[in-house]
């Protein structure tokens, strides 16, 4: 259990780091849309500076300077056009991105709860089969001591018995993997593991 589920978690995890990555890279390529969108835009720039002038202390007097311009884009619309049309490719494909791993992330959970189900009715099943097979044990054992029939039904009963045992016992271990993998799916199987071993 211990390699196939740590490559099963690895597994996830990876996953899980893919689709933040994703995200991440979404988020950049909006910024990079929104700043070459920004380059059409005039950019007004001022600059100002003050100083003392003078040959000494006594016969020194302020200066002051102030700048200002803008700077229009009137011969770069076809450049910035291109940078807008390249931004906007490039988000449509980290959108695309984001949301194949989502989709990835959302068909894990899904099969991890049915799986889950599936486990689960395994268990129920087995119980009921322990309980049958304990149900033909006894009246076997009735039917002995009444002699009404040899030891022969109540080993084969004894072997039942056993058989639905080890079903029941294989159902939980399985039921408990279902767990596993539904924690795995949603990304807490290294933190809170032992939550979703708790029961049966």
């Amino acid at each position: 259990m211990g390699a196939w589920f740590k490559t099963k978690l690895m597994g996830a995890a990876h996953r899980e780091i893919s689709f933040r990555a994703a995200l991440d890279s979404q988020k950049a390529a909006q910024q990079t849309l929104s700043a070459a969108k920004g380059e059409r835009y005039p950019v007004v720039a001022m600059n100002g500076d003050y100083s003392d002038l003078g040959t000494t202390f006594g016969h020194s007097h302020g200066n002051f300077d102030f700048q200002a311009g803008v700077r229009a884009p009137l011969f770069t619309g076809g450049r910035i056009k291109g940078d807008i049309t390249q931004a906007e490719a490039a988000l449509r494909q980290r959108k695309a991105e984001a949301e194949n791993a989502r989709g990835q992330l959302d068909y894990d959970v899904r099969t991890a709860f049915l799986n889950l189900y599936a486990a689960k009715e395994q268990v129920d099943v087995a119980q009921k089969n322990v309980a049958l097979a304990n149900e033909n044990l006894a009246r076997s054992k009735d039917r002995f001591t009444s002699g009404v029939t040899d030891s022969v039904e109540v080993v084969q009963s004894e072997q039942s018995l056993a058989s639905a045992n080890d079903q029941y016992i294989t159902s939980v271990y399985n039921h408990n993997l279902a767990k596993l993998g539904l924690a795995r799916a949603i990304g807490v199987a290294r933190t809170s593991y032992n939550q979703y071993l708790g029961g049966k």
